[in-house]
């Protein structure tokens, strides 16, 4: 999806660290994460494929994996084994970066930014039943598996959104066995809200 250049929020937040202040980003990013800093090693490269201005700040969806694979087959092999889990038009992601390590081991990293308290609530907006249908029983699933004891409603109609993100990372990491670190990034200097 274009996007464009942002002038405010969690959008332009984040463009402005993509674009001019990587390291800085990527330090924050992996000093958060042991598993992401056990990944990588002295020749690792985090390459940042969205949002950069190269390409008018394009943000992933469905196609949240074209950075990741070098070509069409394995992307649409991996594409399949997504739609057994979730629908078309899936989340649309603020953020990707590929890692690769000396060891030609790649991964993912994926971002869900926030500027205001407001945007954490989210709810499900997919209205075909079968889409509805597939969203309610992925979520399930990874509710059992992250051993969450809330009601499926707080994932679908309060939190919906890190729902989904936390089924994805799920997904990714244990079905696709695509190394992937979910990055929840809070601004709290926003001052455009």
């Amino acid at each position: 999806m274009r996007i464009g250049k942002a002038e405010k929020g969690s959008q332009y937040l984040l463009q402005k660290y993509v674009s001019g202040k990587q390291e800085l980003l990527n330090q924050l990013l992996v000093s958060s994460s042991p598993t992401l800093l056990s990944f990588l090693d002295e020749h690792t490269d985090i390459e940042w494929c969205s949002p950069i201005a190269e390409n008018g700040y394009y943000e992933y969806r469905d196609d949240f994996l074209t950075p990741y694979f070098q070509n069409e087959p394995e992307q649409q092999a991996a594409l399949i084994k997504i739609r057994n889990y979730w629908p078309k038009n899936g989340p649309q992601w603020d953020g990707i970066a590929v890692i690769t390590n000396g060891n030609i081991s790649k991964g993912l990293i994926l971002v869900e930014s926030k500027a205001n308290i407001s945007e954490t609530y989210s709810k499900m907006k997919a209205s075909s039943e079968v889409s509805r249908d597939l969203i309610e029983k992925t979520l399930t699933d990874t509710q059992k598996l992250f051993g969450s004891q809330s009601s499926l409603e707080a994932w679908t109609e309060e939190f919906y959104q890190l729902g989904n993100r936390l089924a994805l990372l799920h997904l990714l990491n244990n079905e696709l066995k695509i190394p992937t670190w979910l990055a929840l990034v809070n601004f709290t200097d926003d001052t455009s809200h």
